[in-house]
């Protein structure tokens, strides 16, 4: 197990390794010894994993997976990777407008590798989608139609072409509600609170450039105090929402 990188270079600083890090392998190796797996997939971070299951089904008489791993996708915050506990993510069953708003506010350099990891497009579409890009077209219309693309993917033609002509229209009744306590506090505190940046200094930065709004009037101070009301819209961007709920 300290073969690792990670193991094996805290083990040198004098840093621990929790147990549950080093059991967490072997019992995900375990499975594969359990349904005597001739192919495990998962992404690039778990290819640890998946060759201790290699190693287990060996120690258990039997002949060891295959694996493949696939690159991770980074979220719509353009660091981490996709994560519905981050809330960065597109969520396949989301109503068609949102799962568009959602690709439409990925950052441009995430273009052709939400194109090449998430869409059905071959490689020549890909390319073509590229060369676009580096002829000066807008980056907006190349989103416009890889966010086309997913809705049309997951649901209907009709679903993604009223998804394309109402963009930038917002039905209060689509917009995701976060739950928030009444207490005072700053106009960057309710943001973060809200979900929608990650911290005071991002609201501060955004709410610089005019990002900001709140029922409907642009943020130009994030230092005011304020005590939320349910049915406060807040907005990031122009496709990033919060509908306050007070409790």
């Amino acid at each position: 197990m300290l073969a690792r990188e990670d193991f094996a270079k805290r083990t040198k600083e004098g840093r621990p390794v929790g147990m549950h890090e080093l059991l967490y392998p072997l019992l995900q190796a375990y499975d594969s010894v359990a349904v005597k797996s001739d192919l495990e997939l998962g992404g690039t971070d778990q290819t640890f994993n998946l060759l201790v299951g290699r190693d287990i089904q060996e120690a258990y008489g039997l002949p060891p997976q295959d694996i493949q791993t696939m690159p991770l996708l980074e979220g719509l915050d353009g660091v981490q990777k996709m994560s519905k506990s981050l809330e960065n993510y597109i969520g396949i069953s989301e109503p068609p407008r949102q799962m568009f708003w959602k690709a439409m506010s990925i950052p441009d350099n995430l273009i052709l590798r939400y194109f090449e990891l998430v869409t059905d497009a071959t490689p020549a579409e890909v390319n073509a989608e590229k060369q676009a890009l580096q002829r000066g077209e807008n980056p907006r219309d190349v989103k416009m139609r890889l966010a086309k693309r997913l809705v049309n993917m997951f649901y209907t033609p009709e679903a993604a072409n009223e998804a394309e002509a109402t963009f930038g229209f917002v039905d209060e009744f689509e917009i995701p509600e976060r739950a928030v306590s009444a207490e005072p506090r700053t106009v960057a505190q309710l943001f973060v609170d809200a979900k929608l940046v990650s911290s005071k200094s991002e609201a501060r930065r955004l709410a610089s450039q005019k990002g900001l709004t709140m029922n409907g009037q642009v943020v130009t101070s994030v230092e005011e105090s304020v005590q939320p009301r349910t049915g406060w819209v807040l907005v990031r961007g122009k496709h990033d929402f919060a509908k306050l709920v007070v409790s």
